[in-house]
């Protein structure tokens, strides 16, 4: 069970250092978008909701492709939203959970979501809240994290000891369940595994540091980790080592939706 609490926190501590670092994040978002399909002029003037908008990295991009509608930035963590206030003077911002919206019924037209949804733990519960604020035919684009990401720190971790010190993510089974029994229909999913490569563990923790996105689950750890905890960690991962590298995989998914007329 992933702490929402810890989540907001987490990500709120980050907002100042998560664009030094969060290029592959910025990367899959950009792909996302391609995949997005054009939306009719004669919704003009709805909402084009940014949900987990973070550093609001995306408005530009959103706006750009989409001049017609209205941004809004939505995200858990109210750091974030300060700091974006302050560097880009954004006013339409929410702070909510994805899985409760202060949004009315079939008020919004588009939902782009890039690396946030993961976070959240009762997809039912979310698809069901997606699906009451978005207008018939309405699009939802998301990208999401499952249960292969970072496998190789999971296994590194295992060595060391029984403590969950990786976040766990839902398979895509589940979210096509929540999906599907929430009134979406699937106009694509497209699924690929990238690996990342780092000169050293050291620079992976401190990169998930910096984004924000270390262990916010249940059964972490309650003191922090100490030397040789970590010298026992690292050492494990070099049995993962590739060539000079050492690999950080991801398992991500692409979602296109459609809500289905009522």
């Amino acid at each position: 069970m992933i702490d929402k609490v810890k989540v907001a926190r987490s990500f709120s501590r980050s907002a100042t250092t998560y664009n030094e670092v969060a290029w592959f994040q910025q990367d899959i978002g950009t792909q996302l978008l391609a995949m997005l399909p054009a939306i009719d002029s004669q919704y003009a003037g709805m909402p084009c909701v940014d949900l987990g908008c973070g550093t609001a990295y995306f408005y530009r991009l959103l706006q750009q492709q989409y001049p017609q509608l209205s941004y809004m930035g939505i995200d858990i963590a109210e750091g974030m939203l300060r700091f974006v206030k302050q560097e880009q003077g954004l006013e339409r911002l929410l702070c909510a959970d994805a899985e409760h919206l202060p949004l009315a019924n079939d008020s919004v037209k588009l939902i782009f979501s890039n690396m946030a949804l993961q976070w959240c733990n009762q997809l039912p519960q979310l698809f069901s809240e997606l699906n009451r604020v978005l207008a018939d035919g309405g699009v939802l684009g998301l990208s999401t994290l499952g249960p292969k990401t970072l496998f190789e720190l999971k296994h590194a971790w295992a060595q060391v000891d029984d403590w969950v010190h990786v976040n766990e993510f839902a398979p895509v089974e589940q979210w096509r369940q929540a999906i599907e029994m929430n009134g979406f229909v699937v106009e694509s999913l497209t699924q690929t595994e990238p690996v990342l490569r780092y000169e050293s563990v050291s620079e992976l923790l401190r990169e998930l540091k910096m984004l924000g996105a270390h262990n916010v689950n249940d059964g972490q750890p309650q003191a922090l980790t100490g030397k040789k905890k970590l010298t026992a960690l690292f050492r494990a991962y070099d049995d993962l080592k590739k060539e000079n590298d050492y690999p950080a995989s991801y398992d991500v998914s692409f979602w296109v939706l459609r809500k289905a007329a009522g």
